[in-house]
C-alpha cells in the first residue's frame, strides 16, 4: 500500500457531500450512493486518486463518483422497479431546496433512465458532450440528442403538471442542482477508513459483482487521470483506450473540462503498471517502455504537458492500446507499454504532436519519439491576474456569470459582477464569459495578457433575443410532431413548438443570423429544412412539403429521390429498413473516372455506428412499408454517395452528387445486379498460403493507386494486427483464401491483397477465383 494521502480527513470533510450527491443523482438509490462514497474515498487512501488543495478537487472526485455510479447502474441492475421508485420517493423528501426546485427535481427523477443520466451529467455534474459519451460509451451526437430529448421529455411533464412557471428558464434551473441530505454518520464511516487496510477496498468491491471496481481500475479511467497504461482494449479497458485517443475540446467549453492533471508530476513505475497488475497475472503480457522530451519553440522543457499514446492497431474504433501521462522536470516523459508479442508494438503520439511516423517497443527495450518540439499551448511564459466584471446592457452587474481563459479554472462572478482570473501563460488569449442563464447571450473576447499588477477588462453582456413563427403544410394542415431548433456550431437551442396552432419560438439568441432548422419526427412523414434566420424574427412562416413528394414545392433542405429496379425483369424490387440505405459525404474535387476508379473505392462504404430501437415498451418504432422507391431528405449542401444493400442483390452506390442548398435530384433509377461470390487466395513469391493478408476491392486509376498506398501503410503500421477496414475487405485463413459474397460487375474492378511482409498484389476481377501472388522483394 502506498503512503495514504496526508489531507484525507480534509478532503472526507469537505467533499463526500458532493461526491454522495453525484452518485445518487445517478443511482437513485441511497444505499448504493452510500457505497459509491466508501469507494470513492477508499481509493484516495489507498494513493489510486492522488490530489492536491485546490479547487480541482471537487470536480475530480465527482467525476470518479460519477464513474462508479454508471459502472453499477450497467454491472448490477439487482434492485427491482418498486425499490428504485422508492429511493426517488425517499430522494425527494430529502432535499431542502425550495418548492420549485424540488419539484423540478422529482420530474427529473421520473424520466426514462436513458435521458435522464444524460440530463444529470450535463447540468448537474457539468460535463461536456464529449465526457458524457465517453462516461456512457457512446458518440458524441448521441449524447447531445439525448439531452436535447431529455429536455423536451422534461418540458413536457411540466407543462402536463401545470408547472410552466417551474419550466421557465429551464436549462439555467437545471444547473441549480437541488442539494441532497447527506446520511447521518457517512462523514465519521469514511474518517473511520483511516485505520483500515486494503481489504477495505476488497470489501466494498463485493457489491458491484466481483473486484470490478478494484482491480479494474480503467472503469474509472485512472489512467486517463493519473497517467496509467491499459492493456488490450475490450470492456472498461477500451473506455481507458478510447480516452487515451481522444482529445477533449477543452478550448471550446474550459468550464466544463474534465480534469486531467490531478498528478504533476510524472507517473512512476508501479503507479503505470497499478491498472495491470490483475492482467498481468494471467496472461503472459510482455512489457516494453516508450520515453521522449517535450520542448517549446525555445528549446524550453514544457513540464506538466500531457502526453498522450495510442498503438496503431485497433480494437473495433479505438486503438488496441493507449496511455497517457504528464511530462516530469526537463520535460521527459517514460511510459510503459504491454506487448501482444514479442514483435512489439508500433505506438504513435496522440498529443502533443499527433499523425507523426509510428515508433515500434520491443520486449524489455525502450524507445523513444525523441524530442518533440510544440507551441506553448497557454501562450508565453509569465504568470497574470486580470479582474473581468461583467454588465448586462444597463449598466447593471451580472453575478454567477462564468468567466473562463483556456488553461485556467474558470471563476464565476460576485454578486458585484467581478471574476478574478489567475494562471499562468502571457500574450494573446481569449476570454470566454458565460451568463447564468439565458437572458444574456455568451461573449467570447480576445485578450492580451501581460505580467504584473491585475489588469481589468469590463465585458458586456448583450440580452438575448428569439425567433418566432408558423409551421404549416402544403395544403394549410399543421405537422403534428417537428422538432425546431437553432443549430450552433457547437450547441443547439431548442425551441417550443405547438402542434396545434403551428407557432414556434427560440428565445435566448444573441444577435445576429443563426441557422434555423426544422426536423420532422417519426419516419420522415415531413421534409425537413435549414434555414439562415436572424435573431429578433418574428413573423416566419415555412410551409413543408411530405418527404414522399420530389416535387420542388414549400421550404426544404436538399433530397434525392429515386427507385430500385430488377436489372434483368426491370420489374420494382422493394426494400425495407432491415436492409441498408446508407448516405455517405466524400471530398469534392476528387480526380479520376467516376464509374472506374472513384466509385469503386467506395463501394462498400465505412462501417458506421447504428442507433439502437427503443425498448418494447417506450415509444415503439414503426417501421415504413417495404417500398421500391428511396429517399434521402434534410441534407446539407456537399458532395454525396448513396450506398445501397438490398437482400438477394449486389451492394452498390450511387453519385458522386453535388447537392446545393434546397437541391432535388429526383427519377434516379438504380438497377440491381445479382450478386457475384468470389474466392481470393493469396500466395508467397513460393507458391505457399499467405495467413493474414488482407484482401479488399479497388478500381483502375491513380486515385486507386493512393488508396492501395494508404490501406498498405496503414496495414504494415499495425503489423496486420487488430481491427481494419479498406475497401470491404477481409483477412486470409491459414490456406491463404478470403471470400467475397456480394460484389457487383463493375469494369476497372480489382482485387488487392496487402500484408506487411510484401508489397500489394493487385489482379482484375474477370471470374468467380481469383489468385493473388505476393512478389520477392517485401517491405522489410
Amino acid at each position: 500500500m502506498r503512503e495514504r494521502t496526508p489531507s484525507f480527513d480534509r478532503l472526507v470533510r469537505e467533499h463526500h457531500p458532493a461526491v454522495y450527491a453525484s452518485a445518487l443523482r445517478v443511482l437513485r438509490n441511497e444505499a448504493d450512493a452510500h457505497d459509491v462514497t466508501q469507494d470513492v474515498f477508499v481509493r484516495v487512501l489507498d494513493g489510486r486518486i492522488e490530489l492536491e488543495r485546490g479547487e480541482a478537487e471537487a470536480p475530480i472526485l465527482r467525476w470518479h463518483a460519477v464513474r462508479a455510479a454508471l459502472s453499477l447502474r450497467k454491472g448490477a441492475q439487482r434492485r427491482r422497479d418498486r425499490e428504485d421508485a422508492h429511493a426517488m420517493e425517499r430522494q425527494r423528501t430529502t432535499e431542502t431546496a425550495n418548492e420549485d426546485q424540488r419539484e423540478l427535481w422529482g420530474h427529473v427523477q421520473a424520466l426514462p433512465e436513458d435521458v435522464r443520466v444524460p440530463l444529470v451529467l450535463r447540468f448537474a455534474e457539468e460535463l461536456t458532450f464529449v465526457q458524457i459519451g465517453t462516461a456512457l460509451g457512446i458518440a458524441e451526437p448521441t449524447a447531445h440528442d439525448r439531452v436535447r430529448k431529455g429536455l423536451a421529455a422534461l418540458r413536457s411533464r411540466l407543462a402536463g403538471a401545470g408547472l410552466v412557471a417551474v419550466g421557465a428558464g429551464l436549462e439555467s434551473r437545471l444547473a441549480e442542482a437541488a442539494p441532497v441530505e447527506v446520511p447521518a454518520g457517512l462523514e465519521g464511516e469514511l474518517l473511520a477508513l483511516r485505520g483500515g487496510t486494503l481489504a477495505t477496498a476488497a470489501k466494498l468491491a463485493a457489491w458491484v459483482g466481483g473486484a470490478t471496481l478494484v482491480a479494474a481500475g480503467a472503469v474509472f479511467l485512472p489512467g486517463a487521470l493519473r497517467g496509467e497504461a491499459g492493456g488490450e482494449a475490450g470492456g472498461a479497458d477500451a473506455e481507458l483506450a478510447s480516452a487515451s485517443a481522444l482529445v477533449a475540446r477543452t478550448d471550446l467549453e474550459p468550464e466544463l473540462a474534465l480534469p486531467a492533471d490531478t498528478a504533476r508530476e510524472p507517473a512512476r513505475d508501479s503507479e503505470l503498471a497499478t491498472a495491470a497488475l490483475d492482467r498481468a497475472a494471467a496472461v503472459d503480457v510482455r512489457i516494453g517502455w516508450i520515453e521522449g522530451r517535450v520542448v517549446d519553440e525555445q528549446d524550453a522543457p514544457l513540464d506538466s504537458f500531457e502526453v498522450r499514446i495510442a498503438s496503431v492497431e485497433r480494437a473495433g474504433k479505438m486503438p488496441a492500446w493507449g496511455a497517457r501521462v504528464h511530462t516530469g522536470s526537463g520535460g521527459f516523459f517514460r511510459v510503459r507499454v504491454e506487448l501482444p508479442s514479442d514483435a512489439g508494438r508500433n505506438v504513435v503520439l496522440v498529443t502533443p504532436r499527433g499523425g507523426g511516423e509510428p515508433v515500434r517497443v520491443l520486449p524489455g527495450n525502450t524507445a523513444s519519439f525523441g524530442v518533440v518540439v510544440v507551441a506553448r499551448p497557454d501562450g508565453e511564459p509569465g504568470r497574470f491576474a486580470i479582474d473581468v466584471e461583467v454588465v448586462g446592457e444597463d449598466g447593471h452587474a451580472v453575478a454567477g456569470a462564468l468567466a473562463a481563459i483556456a488553461g485556467v479554472d474558470p471563476v464565476r462572478t460576485s454578486a458585484a459582477g467581478i471574476a478574478t482570473i489567475a494562471g499562468e501563460g502571457l500574450g494573446e488569449r481569449v476570454l470566454t464569459v458565460t451568463p447564468p442563464d439565458n437572458s444574456l447571450a455568451p461573449l467570447s473576447m480576445p485578450l492580451l495578457l501581460a505580467s504584473g499588477g491585475n489588469d481589468s477588462v469590463r465585458v458586456v453582456l448583450r440580452e438575448t433575443s428569439e425567433i418566432r413563427g408558423r409551421i404549416v403544410a402544403i395544403d394549410g394542415s399543421v405537422p403534428g410532431f417537428v422538432q425546431v431548433f437553432v443549430d450552433e456550431r457547437s450547441s443547439w437551442n431548442m425551441g417550443e413548438y405547438d402542434p396545434v396552432t403551428g407557432v414556434f419560438v427560440i428565445d435566448g439568441l444573441a444577435p445576429g443570423e443563426h441557422r434555423l432548422r426544422v426536423d420532422p419526427q417519426g419516419w420522415a412523414d415531413w421534409s425537413g429544412l435549414r434555414r439562415q434566420v436572424a435573431a429578433g424574427t418574428r413573423d416566419l412562416e415555412l410551409v413543408l412539403k411530405p418527404a414522399s413528394d420530389p416535387r420542388d414545392v414549400g421550404d426544404h433542405a436538399a433530397e434525392v429521390h429515386g427507385r430500385f429496379v430488377d436489372e434483368v425483369t426491370g420489374e420494382p424490387v422493394a426494400w425495407g429498413p432491415e436492409f441498408g440505405l446508407q448516405l455517405g459525404w466524400i471530398e469534392a474535387g476528387i480526380e479520376g473516372d467516376p464509374e472506374r476508379d472513384i466509385l469503386l473505392n467506395h463501394l462498400f462504404p465505412p462501417p458506421v455506428q447504428t442507433a439502437a430501437l427503443p425498448e418494447k415498451d417506450e415509444d415503439p418504432w414503426i417501421a415504413p412499408a417495404p417500398s421500391a422507391r428511396f429517399r434521402r431528405t434534410d441534407l446539407d449542401p456537399g458532395v454525396y454517395l448513396l450506398h445501397y444493400t438490398i437482400e438477394g442483390y449486389a451492394g452498390g452506390v450511387l453519385g458522386p452528387f453535388a447537392l446545393e442548398a434546397e437541391t432535388i435530384v429526383a427519377g434516379l433509377e438504380v438497377r440491381l445486379q445479382r450478386p457475384v461470390a468470389v474466392r481470393t487466395r493469396v500466395l508467397d513469391p513460393t507458391g505457399k498460403p499467405v495467413k493474414g493478408a488482407y484482401v479488399f476491392v479497388t478500381g483502375t486509376g491513380a486515385y486507386s493507386e493512393k488508396r492501395i498506398g494508404e490501406a498498405d501503410a496503414a496495414y504494415r503500421a499495425a503489423d496486420g494486427r487488430g481491427s481494419f477496414w479498406a475497401g470491404g475487405g477481409g483477412r486470409t485463413d491459414a490456406e491463404g483464401v478470403s471470400r467475397h459474397e456480394r460484389l457487383p460487375r463493375r469494369d476497372g474492378m480489382r482485387l488487392v491483397a496487402i500484408h506487411p511482409g510484401f508489397e500489394p498484389a493487385a489482379a482484375a476481377l474477370r471470374g468467380e477465383a481469383v489468385e493473388l501472388r505476393f512478389k520477392s522483394d517485401s517491405h522489410h
